[in-house]
């Protein structure tokens, strides 16, 4: 596959009120991000969809992403629609992320039906063709198990489709990713529902390995075509890095050279996670990474080394 070049994101999961997305607004692009993303969990964050609007008037340049949307919240041709209208405030820069949802938390305290991973899976499948459909064509109609759509007017029409960013990490998500999504994050597998020991052990690189392998063998013809994107879940940028890498190890039972090739951590100075994500990009594919605000300052200074390249 071909090499592409880095480009990085800010995940803001943890802000609160309209000061901090203005704040982050203007602030993501000077610390070298060209994309603000927004998580879809129920609890202490802001409406993704409402925020990213926010967020893309306020800066005219930065992308902005949903990374990812639960699928079971919304109905895809609602979600289309918004996304729609997005756009048209906005213009041509939204990646639209979306998933089959995995946080089981969030179906307990909203109460929809935490169905199981196959039948989420297959529910989901059917959104991102509902989507795409919204997108590409004079007229949506759709005829599947979850849903039925009849002469749809796609309305708004944009110019300029979103990306189709797709998260997950098993065989059957990036199996169909890889033949339709235009972003691909390669993740753990989530099915256990909470992060966990299990969750843990699907983080270990060889798992990563085996998924990069699905992806190849579902649509080798779209390699070229599919951005990697990672999330990075731990970071630690600095002097205290080999003290947190030595403290994962121990908790995960593994080598702490390990740690340091799980594609969701990231930890030592900035040359040294450069070079790191360099390697990783070798391996897998990687170039389109995601932090979340709290370390944005300090990998400001990878970003420096790795723009452009």
């Amino acid at each position: 596959m071909s090499v592409k070049k880095f480009r990085f994101a800010l995940q803001l999961s943890s802000v609160k009120d309209v000061n901090s997305l203005s704040f982050w607004a203007n602030k993501a692009q000077d610390l070298g991000f060209d994309c603000i993303s927004l998580p879809d969990h129920l609890g202490d964050q802001l409406s993704p969809i409402s925020a990213l609007t926010y967020l893309g008037l306020v800066n005219k340049e930065l992308k902005v992403s949903t990374l990812v949307l639960d699928n079971d919240f919304r109905h895809p041709l609602i979600l289309a629609r918004e996304m729609a209208t997005l756009i048209e405030l906005i213009g041509p820069r939204l990646e639209l992320g979306i998933g089959a949802g995995w946080m089981k938390s969030d179906y307990e305290t909203s109460g929809i039906s935490y169905d199981p991973a196959s039948v989420r899976v297959k529910r989901f499948k059917e959104a991102v063709l509902i989507i795409k459909e919204f997108f590409n064509s004079k007229e949506v109609n759709f005829e599947g198990e979850f849903y039925k759509i009849r002469n749809c007017n796609p309305f708004p029409r944009v110019s300029t489709a979103p990306k189709i960013l797709i998260g997950g990490g098993s065989k059957n998500i990036l199996s169909f990713g890889a033949k339709v999504a235009d972003i691909l994050n390669v993740n753990a597998n989530l099915s256990a529902g909470y992060i966990g020991p299990e969750v843990i052990a699907q983080m270990m690189p060889d798992k990563f390995d085996e998924r990069f392998e699905y992806i190849k063998q579902a649509a080798p013809e779209r390699l070229e075509a599919i951005e990697f994107q990672s999330l990075i879940f731990i970071g630690v940028i600095g002097k205290d890095a080999k003290d947190k890498v030595e403290n994962l190890a121990s908790s995960f039972g593994v080598d702490p050279k390990l740690v340091n090739d799980i594609p969701a951590v990231i930890a030592g100075e900035p040359q040294e996670i450069a070079d790191r994500l360099f390697e990783r990009r070798q391996r897998w594919g990687y170039s389109y990474y995601v932090v979340h605000e709290d370390i944005a300052e300090q990998f400001s200074k990878v970003i420096e080394l790795l723009k452009g390249k």
